[in-house]
């Protein structure tokens, strides 16, 4: 299978806007489609569910997939959603647009693994890495 110039693969800085509804074609549960940036393909076991329902789709392209509310989690790995509370058993539909798909940068993959890998040493899991910039707006050193 050949990849489009501009679409989903590895080491990709993809730009997604996500809609979820309690239906197919309805967004109950997103007003606004949630816009989440990341890295394609930096997960802690490689690709994440989510990243293989976008494979090889390009710039403007969508993926239509439902989860019950227990697997959403699983599904997503890394990437934070902010759903509203649901039964565990309720299925959710998904959009996902493919907004935009560019080349990461070195740093941009350097960064994105420190997040996914949680990067602080204490375990509070701010994802600061080496820097501990993520404590709320502290350090590690002020909470250990």
């Amino acid at each position: 299978m050949t990849t489009a110039v501009n679409a989903v693969a590895p080491l990709n800085k993809v730009s997604i806007s996500l809609a979820a509804g309690r239906a197919a074609g309805r967004n109950d549960l997103t007003p606004e489609p949630i816009s989440i940036t990341f890295v394609y393909g930096i997960g802690k076991e490689g690709l994440t569910p989510f990243e293989y329902e976008l494979s090889g789709i390009p710039s403007g392209g969508s993926a239509v997939f439902h989860l019950a509310r227990h697997q959403v989690d699983a599904f997503f790995e890394h990437l934070d959603l902010s759903l509203p509370a649901t039964e565990a058993d309720e299925i959710i539909h998904f959009t996902a647009r493919v907004d935009h798909v560019s080349p990461a940068s070195s740093r941009e993959v350097i960064k994105a693994m420190a997040e996914v890998s949680g990067g602080c040493s204490c375990g509070c899991g701010c994802g600061g890495g080496m820097s501990h910039e993520g404590c709320d707006g502290g350090s590690c050193g002020d909470h250990l």
